[in-house]
């Protein structure tokens, strides 16, 4: 095992002001704000895959 904790979360939002799921260089995603919110709550680093 790889020491990662794994989680299921499913999420309903309004995507409007977003640009789409997935993570982008050149644009703010739902993931992206998703994963800073976490990182924030849990104080550690965070990656989602989805």
């Amino acid at each position: 095992m790889d020491g990662k904790q794994r989680y299921f979360a499913e999420l309903a939002f309004d995507g409007t002001n977003y640009h789409g799921w997935q993570k982008q260089q050149n644009a703010v995603s739902v993931q992206e704000i998703f994963e800073q919110a976490l990182q924030t709550l849990l104080r550690q680093p965070v990656e989602t895959v989805g």
